[in-house]
């Protein structure tokens, strides 16, 4: 167990300073407790007391959810060997020879983390420490240490100010205090209001202390730039401040139902808050409210922090894209080795018994035969294999730029692509896209989107009647929804539900079915996080469904 290393100081004369206090078995005071509140949100840690160090004790004159244990504590909040005006970090118990067996930290509250700050008086004599803890081990910043070092001096400065309040009832007693003293006292309250105020206003976090009625009693500059505005929200509520800025009070609503929430719960409670600043820009902030209670139990104040955590959501969200192309680069691979062994090696298995061929005929006429039997195989291999590379490059570009089409023209296009096979089939095209003309989307995609789908119901059209072809748009708010329906052969979807979109899948005899350019399709479109689906049954016709997201009306 560790033991107290007594420091280098005049003990008699230290416990006179204390003494001299009338602090100790005193009841708790606001000013305190505040002060280790106000210390556990800097260090964001659970736990944290204020104490004093006589003879044979640490005594607790403030504390935040840290139980009292007496017979330990001493041994814990002992004195260090060390100098009294530097922070003491145990950023892990566990690896410290001093607190390793403590029971403390191998008992409830099982401390892993503690910051103590030597609370010292203007000779230098300790008076106790201003302690922090956590459960778990973590390290702090400069800036939250020297915030703590600040409070620690606070501590000091009210040790002070309560030594010339107890001496100006004394002389007030033998009726010898004058209108000096007291002004000086006054001019002392406005200076640690001064020094409060100067703490909060430079913590680079957003700081707002509320009333028990939900007022503001304080607002930093991080939270409100404007000292106009600072000024103006002193002593009025959100629904006040909203109306002032002109702004919708749906969002002093929220504000009022978690303040009411934390009211009734009486603990802190956490959120995230995301607006678009004046730039444009999306902001997000973590946001907290933490209650302070009075010596009854009420509640006294609520502080509320706010901490711009824009750049974490922002890596969260590349992690994110990062996590969906491996995903897709892992589905690229696994349709990589299906779409060799399915698609590939049939060409290659001809290529292999032409040339054998060829090697073992000396006729001239018989090896241009066998040539000219090559090629088609050679080009059906370059255009397959061309097909897969493209299909990779779709699920690889996640940031491929968009622009507005006009639909009605793009479909032209491939129609004017298909035209011997359109004129071939007869097949009577009806468009509809008055709805929605226009589509924000890669033009690339788009082209090859109809393509796709035009060419499908060609190939699939039905031998028994006239193939019709229906294209047509529609808005539903911020989406498009495309169809391209056919009356052709259609599928059973009962059957090949699961494979409609996978690569190398064909589902009816056709020399040019490959499988590639319904999964083309769908990648080019989930690309750019929208959806398809089919509708279809044999003999039936299908029907193909497109989602375009993000299509925001432009006025």
């Amino acid at each position: 167990m560790m033991t107290g290393i007594p420091i280098v100081q005049d003990e008699a004369k230290r416990i006179a300073a204390l003494r001299e206090l009338e602090i100790l078995d005193t009841a708790p005071e606001e000013e305190f407790d505040n002060i280790v509140a106000l210390a556990c949100q800097i260090s964001e840690t659970p736990m944290g007391v204020m104490g004093l160090l006589d003879e044979t004790r640490f005594w607790y004159k403030a504390k935040q959810k840290f139980p009292i244990i007496e017979d330990s504590s001493i041994e814990f909040f002992s004195y260090f060997d060390t100098e009294l005006d530097t922070p003491i970090v145990v950023n892990d118990t566990r690896l410290d020879p001093r607190f390793v067996n403590h029971p403390l930290i191998t008992g409830s509250p099982y401390i892993r983390f503690s910051v103590f700050i030597p609370l010292t008086n203007g000779d230098g004599l300790l008076m106790g420490y201003l302690v922090v803890i956590d459960t778990k081990p973590k390290t702090l910043s400069e800036v939250q240490l020297e915030a703590l070092g600040m409070l620690g001096k606070q501590v000091m400065s009210l040790f002070k100010l309560r030594k010339e309040l107890l001496k100006s009832k004394r002389l007030e007693n033998e009726s010898r205090i004058d209108l000096m003293d007291r002004k000086q006292v006054a001019k002392e309250l406005d200076k640690q209001k001064s020094f409060y105020e100067n703490i909060l206003n430079k913590i680079p976090t957003d700081i707002a202390v509320f009333g028990a009625d939900h007022r503001y009693l304080f607002v930093n500059p991080f939270a409100i730039q404007n000292e106009a505005l600072r000024k103006y929200i002193i002593g009025k509520d959100d629904f006040e401040y909203a109306r002032y800025r002109q702004r919708d009070e749906s969002i002093a609503q929220k504000r009022r139902e978690q303040f009411l929430e934390i009211k009734a719960k009486g603990k802190e409670i956490r959120w995230e808050d995301s607006i678009v600043n004046p730039a444009g820009q999306m902001i997000t902030h973590l946001r907290r409210l933490f209650p302070v209670f009075d010596d009854q139990g009420c509640l006294a104040q609520v502080i509320g922090f706010g901490i711009d955590i824009t750049e974490r959501k922002q890596l969260e969200e590349k992690q994110s894209v990062l996590v969906k192309q491996l995903s897709a680069q892992n589905t690229q691979l696994l349709d990589f080795c299906n779409i060799v062994s399915h698609n590939l090696r049939g060409p290659l298995i001809n290529m292999s018994m032409l040339v054998e061929f060829i090697e073992e005929t000396n006729d001239l006429d018989e090896i241009k035969l066998l040539v000219s039997k090559l090629n088609p195989v050679i080009e059906s291999l370059n255009t397959t294999f061309n097909e897969l590379v493209e299909s990779i490059q779709v699920r690889q570009n996640l940031e491929i730029e968009t622009e507005d089409i006009v639909m009605k023209d793009s479909l032209q296009r491939a129609l004017d692509g298909l035209e011997m096979e359109v004129a071939k089939s007869k097949a009577e095209v009806s468009i509809d896209m008055d709805e929605a003309p226009v589509v924000n989307f890669p033009p690339k995609y788009l082209s090859s989107i109809f393509h796709n789908l035009i060419s499908n119901a060609l190939k699939y059209r039905s031998p028994d009647r006239q193939l019709t072809i229906e294209v047509k748009a529609k808005r539903n708010g911020d989406s498009i929804l495309l169809m391209v329906k056919d009356n052709g052969m259609g599928l059973d979807l009962e059957k090949h539900k699961d494979n409609v979109f996978k690569i190398g899948k064909v589902f009816h005899k056709h020399p040019n079915a490959k499988g590639l350019g319904l999964y083309m399709t769908k990648a080019q479109i989930e690309a750019m996080d929208g959806k398809i689906w089919i509708e279809s049954s044999p003999d039936q016709g299908a029907a193909f469904f497109i989602v375009f997201t993000n299509q925001t009306r432009k006025e």
